[in-house]
């Protein structure tokens, strides 16, 4: 029996995006996680950050976590910024306390939007640009997957 009170976990565009960031991971012997706790992908113990930026990163989540497939070790996160985050202030302040305490604690965020997604440049969007670049590999390369940081 469905439960009547139940959400959708992602919406259509949430959807296009998980799927598409799967394709573009993979190669990299990397996988994708959905809504993923913010204090569950970084560590908040001793970080310095303020009380309230504290609190806030405890029930905060985000969109989508990448990992090593192989040691589920986390890599970057990516945020989907759909039509609320630049016209609802709340949406816009919980953005930015997120994008701050990643910032602070050294964690890389990627935010994408739908034009982001739609816009084609050489050929290639800014999801998959962006992936490319974390990863550090032109698009084709076969040689092996390089984790880096930046």
């Amino acid at each position: 029996m469905a439960c009547s009170r139940s959400r959708t976990l992602l919406n259509a565009a949430e959807r296009r995006l998980l799927v598409e960031l799967r394709a573009l991971v993979n190669p990299h012997a990397a996988e994708v996680w959905c809504k993923v706790g913010l204090k569950d992908a970084v560590d908040l113990n001793n970080s310095g950050i303020s009380d309230h930026h504290y609190s806030y990163a405890m029930r905060a989540h985000l969109d989508f976590v990448v990992t090593e497939r192989a040691t589920s070790r986390i890599l970057f996160a990516v945020e989907y910024d759909g039509e609320e985050h630049f016209t609802d202030a709340d949406t816009i302040q919980r953005d930015r306390k997120k994008t701050e305490v990643c910032r602070v604690l050294g964690f890389d965020l990627l935010r994408v939007t739908k034009c982001q997604l739609e816009a084609v440049f050489l050929g290639r969007n800014q999801l998959q640009l962006l992936v490319e670049r974390w990863f550090g590999e032109p698009a084709g390369s076969e040689s092996t997957p390089k984790l880096a940081t930046y």
